[in-house]
């Protein structure tokens, strides 16, 4: 049986709980987290763009890439090739390699940081991208459904922050915003 980690709000005393997952919310961050890998690959496989930075907030999520200034055709060329990668249905599997293994693997989009001890865990992402990540993922990319940036912009003198929804995020999005 897995470990799960629960941070709580207050201390319990020693003793067995019952605990309830929110899988809605749990649903809503994989398929936010997927996306991601899915953006940064295809960012980093066809434009060389490197994801400096990454965050999940409740109403969207940001990727930093490491251009400034990066062309409204290169953006649209972007969330195309990560809607596609939906579309096909690649399965997202997850690897577990011994720290020695992981530092052979070749290809990786993101170094593995020498801090890490242990068994490295990896998320693949048919040939698009495998990367080391401990975070929640869809098994199908098609269970992301839809990927839309919202908005970028200049940050941070030579990053492009992105804005993006994916899933039901993106179709509450469209309904919202329909004529």
């Amino acid at each position: 049986m897995k470990e799960n980690l629960v941070i709580l709000d207050k201390n319990l005393e020693d003793g067995e709980y019952t605990y309830f997952i929110d899988e809605k919310r749990r649903e809503d961050i994989s398929q936010q987290h997927t996306a991601q890998h899915i953006f940064s690959a295809e960012a980093y496989n066809n434009f060389s763009l490197n994801t400096a930075g990454f965050r999940m907030a409740e109403e969207y999520t940001t990727v930093d890439l490491d251009q400034k200034d990066i062309s409204k055709e290169i953006i649209e060329k972007l969330e195309k090739l990560v809607n596609n990668d939906i579309k096909k249905d690649i399965v997202v599997e997850e690897e577990i390699y011994t720290n020695e293994e992981a530092h052979k693997i070749e290809n990786l989009r993101k170094a593995i940081k020498d801090k890490i001890k242990g068994d490295v865990r990896f998320i693949k992402i048919g040939d698009i991208d495998i990367c080391a990540c401990a975070g929640f993922h869809v098994s199908r990319t098609s269970q992301i459904e839809i990927f839309k940036i919202i908005n970028y912009e200049n940050v941070k003198g030579n990053y492009t922050r992105f804005y993006f929804l994916a899933g039901e995020r993106a179709k509450s999005d469209y309904n919202k915003n329909m004529i």
